[in-house]
C-alpha cells in the first residue's frame, strides 16, 4: 500500500540524515585530532633541531639537560 511506501521512505530518509549527521561529527573529530597531532609533531620537531652551542655534548651533561628539562 501506499502508506507503507511512504513510511518506509521516511525511515530510509531519516536514516540517511542521521549517516550525515555522523559523517559531520567524525569530520569535525578527525579534523581536531590532526590539528593536535601537527601540534605534538612540531614540537618534537623543535626540540630535536635544538642547536648545541658550545662544543661536545657529553652523555653526562646531556642527561643533566634531560633532567633539568623534566623539571620544568
Amino acid at each position: 500500500s501506499l502508506a507503507l511506501i511512504i513510511a518506509a521512505i521516511d525511515q530510509l530518509k531519516k536514516g540517511a540524515e542521521v549517516m550525515i549527521l555522523s559523517a559531520e561529527l567524525m569530520r569535525d573529530r578527525i579534523t581536531s585530532l590532526e590539528r593536535a597531532n601537527a601540534a605534538v609533531t612540531k614540537r618534537r620537531q623543535r626540540k630535536k633541531k635544538r642547536i648545541q652551542k658550545q662544543g661536545v655534548l657529553t652523555k653526562g651533561a646531556g642527561e643533566d639537560l634531560l633532567a633539568q628539562r623534566e623539571a620544568d
